[in-house]
């Protein structure tokens, strides 16, 4: 289960590891770690649409899995943030790559 954390929890995905999972980062997560976050509202459940390309951070009900939730104002705020950073992201490899042609460094890419 993908999901994005809303606040920085820990927890273990197989019951003997435990991990920090942090606030805005993205998570492939065994489901019933998901279902617990996700129940404490911690958590919302990344849902992506593949005929569109639309990924959605919304949580889905358990009696249909393809009715989505309205988007919270939280979770725009983490959406507009993420997007935002990826775009300053690729403002500054662009920057690094125009001031130097002849630079290659995996590390932007």
């Amino acid at each position: 289960m993908k999901i994005i954390m809303l606040e920085t929890k820990q927890g273990s995905p197989n019951g003997i590891r435990v991990e920090t999972y942090f606030k805005d980062k993205e998570y492939d997560i065994p489901e019933s770690l998901g279902d617990v976050f996700i129940g404490m509202k911690v958590a919302s459940k990344i849902i992506t649409n593949v005929a569109s390309g639309i990924v959605l951070a919304n949580k889905v009900t358990e009696h249909d899995d393809m009715e989505v939730v309205p988007e919270t104002a939280a979770q725009k705020k983490i959406r507009k943030k993420a997007e935002a950073k990826r775009k300053a992201e690729a403002k500054r490899k662009a920057e690094v790559k125009a001031l130097n042609p002849n630079y290659e460094n995996k590390a932007l890419d």
